[in-house]
């Protein structure tokens, strides 16, 4: 099976904008996001399809929790279109991960599972320094 000339010309500006992006061009990495925009968001798709009814997170927004983060991995390398594909897919897995946290955080009152242990090792720490045991001697 053999390319059309628009799929080719299409994979050859990807190409040029993944060697754009390797060499650290940010205007690059912006286009190429753009170009597979519609690519990302089906993927964004698919993810959101296994999460809970009712989630208030959506596609749109996914794509570009996506973005926030492949932009802040400014070492991450990649090889090709598929590459980078599974890296946005990867992600916005994150994504989701650190929303599920979220979530459970704000079930908690606002803080985090950590944050609550290391509250609570404070509190026994201190408890310990003022404790009489500790103040004889």
């Amino acid at each position: 099976m053999t390319a059309t000339p628009d799929n080719s010309a299409s994979s050859a500006a990807t190409q040029l904008l993944v060697a754009g992006v390797r060499a650290g061009n940010r205007d690059a990495f912006d286009r190429l996001f753009a170009q597979l925009y519609d690519e990302l968001r089906r993927i964004a798709h698919a993810r959101l399809l296994h999460q809970s009814p009712g989630e208030t997170l959506t596609t749109t927004a996914l794509v570009h929790e996506a973005y926030v983060k492949l932009v802040g991995h400014a070492g991450l390398e990649w090889s090709d279109r598929a590459h980078f594909l599974a890296l946005a897919s990867r992600a916005m897995r994150f994504v989701l991960v650190d929303y599920a946290r979220a979530q459970g955080a704000a079930k908690l009152g606002g803080r985090c599972p950590g944050a609550l242990a290391r509250r609570a090792q404070g509190r026994r720490r201190r408890a310990r320094r003022d404790s009489p045991s500790s103040s004889a001697g």
